[in-house]
């Protein structure tokens, strides 16, 4: 019997976060720099892609909650104190405290890094 491995892709990428500028793997001179990095895979039942920081991340929950809020484009759907389920546009975002997201009715895995990238900016300005 032949036995078929799978190959998971990992996307890593590395993003600088400013107050208000975003950019993937660009040097910016101006306003400190915070860099953070990330992998995003297409998760097993293939309906919604996984982010997770590399690094251990901790989001203030409460913060990120007015942050949002206070954001166009994004609709809190429900808030927990370890989780919030949020709305951009068709997409459903689902972000946990320890800053992992899993983010559901997107088009393909570029997508779902911009949406990620735009979150992990407004929740560690």
């Amino acid at each position: 019997m032949e036995r078929r491995t799978l190959r998971k892709i990992h996307a890593i990428f590395l993003i600088t976060l400013n107050q208000n500028l975003i950019t993937a793997g660009k040097h910016m001179e101006e306003k400190t720099e915070t860099k953070m990095s990330f992998s995003i895979k297409l998760c097993s039942d293939k309906t919604a892609f996984e982010v997770r920081p590399q690094k251990r991340a901790s989001v203030r929950m409460a913060e990120a909650k007015l942050l949002l809020e206070n954001t166009v484009g994004y609709d809190i759907v429900v808030d927990t104190p370890h989780i919030m389920i949020l709305r951009r546009g068709d997409a459903e975002i689902t972000l946990s405290s320890d800053g992992r997201m899993l983010i559901k009715k997107v088009k393909d895995e570029k997508e779902a890094c911009l949406i990620a990238l735009d979150i992990f900016g407004i929740v560690f300005q």
